[in-house]
């Protein structure tokens, strides 16, 4: 789950980014509420919620299709 939404953030700021360059996160605050059944399909995604100079601020979620 964390790998997903780390990799959601990481795309949600590849526009900004040169080639070739990353970002890295040093924080994290996460609740896990409920287990995804196997075989589900699972994604991430993210957005930019703040700027303070250097330091940038991400929400990111997990996503599932629970219901019909």
């Amino acid at each position: 789950m964390v790998g997903l939404m780390e990799c959601a953030a990481k795309e949600c700021l590849d526009e900004f980014l040169d080639e070739g360059f990353s970002t890295v996160g040093i924080s994290l605050n996460i609740k896990h509420l409920a287990a995804t059944p196997i075989g589900m399909k699972v994604r991430a995604e993210a957005e930019i919620i703040g700027v303070e100079g250097k330091r940038l601020f991400l929400k990111s979620k997990p996503l599932t299709r629970l219901k019909k």
